[in-house]
């Protein structure tokens, strides 16, 4: 890590996040209001709904490195007793309710957790890719082959988290679940291509080759020496996870690989010229292409404000003067 990397990376921490948030206190209006935020891609999943709420009123926002910081910045806040009324507080779930972390205090009226494992599940969905459909494809809502990739949406998606259950078990195993010895996991390394093959055309959703050992390795399960066992793995999903909502557990930054995969491939196929010269059908005329590093700030705002969210916020935010 170089000098600049450490000197950002400080910046982030949640007593250089909450002294930065007390000296803006004397320099913004006195209705101002403040959102925090774990990470670059949350404001902009976040930020159009509080400020479709807070009129006139001025938003700042500051970005603490993870939900650990985000949690202290909130207990620094509350502890002082300065605007904390107009303070908000954004973190991901996770798997905070599987793994426990009673330590941490997640139940204050000014903090909001993901319903999901993360925001990156709300924004795999049919809404989003309706709103996808006519605003980035340039296609009729009415068109036909709309209500086939939703079907075909809702079969891969299905078979997708089917999958995906036996390597949030791994995960699981890794972060220590029943006592067992926690690994440095690394959930980034993981290259989702070396894990699944998707075939619209057939709408299968498998294991690519040699998937299993691509992930114990990429996440550094091999390397850690703790290597699960099939029995081990079925305990784990039986106990933890097959009573719950796959998007509660599946790794958000997971699913939003397939779900942009998915969006690739439907806009390939809808583009293609001789196919829709031989149906006679509009071709999609996209003027730029989804990048999966973009895919959180290209997708949140064709997502209508998910209902917990949209709850929260309407707790928190008084209506502007006039607005009610």
């Amino acid at each position: 890590m170089s000098y600049a990397d450490e000197l950002r990376a400080e910046s982030r921490r949640g007593h250089s996040v909450f002294h930065e948030f007390i000296l803006a206190l004397a320099e913004v209006p006195a209705d101002a209001h403040f959102a925090f935020y774990e990470g670059d891609e949350d404001a902009s999943f976040y930020a159009p709904h509080i400020l479709r709420r807070l009129g006139a009123r001025q938003l700042h926002s500051f970005i603490c490195n993870g939900r650990t910081e985000v949690l202290k910045v909130n207990e620094l806040t509350l502890r002082d007793g300065r605007c904390s009324d107009r303070s908000l507080f954004f973190i991901d779930k996770d798997h905070s309710d599987i793994v426990g972390t009673a330590q941490e205090q997640i139940a204050e009226s000014n903090l909001f957790q993901t319903r999901c494992y993360s925001i990156e599940n709300y924004l795999v969905s049919e809404a989003v890719l309706r709103e996808f459909w006519v605003q980035r494809l340039h296609l009729s809502s009415r068109d036909e082959r709309l209500q086939d990739s939703l079907e075909k949406l809702r079969t891969l998606q299905r078979k997708f988290q089917n999958r995906s259950r036996i390597l949030m078990a791994i995960v699981l195993f890794g972060r220590g679940i029943d006592s067992r010895p926690i690994v440095k996991l690394n959930l980034n390394n993981v290259q989702l291509d070396k894990i699944f093959d998707i075939d619209i055309g057939s709408q299968n959703c498998v294991y690519a080759h040699g998937a299993g050992q691509h992930f114990l390795g990429a996440t550094n399960m091999l390397n850690s020496g703790a290597k699960p066992t099939s029995r081990e793995l079925r305990t784990i999903y039986r106990r933890y996870l097959k009573e719950r909502e796959p998007q509660s557990y599946i790794r958000g930054k997971y699913e939003l690989w397939f779900f942009w995969k998915i969006l690739t491939l439907f806009t390939r196929d809808v583009s293609d010229r001789e196919k829709a010269k031989l149906s006679g059908l509009k071709r999609a005329t996209p003027t730029w292409t989804l990048s999966l590093a973009g895919c959180v700030e290209s997708l949140a705002s064709l997502l209508p404000c998910p209902p917990d969210l949209s709850d929260f916020l309407d707790r928190r935010i008084v209506p502007a003067s006039g607005t009610a």
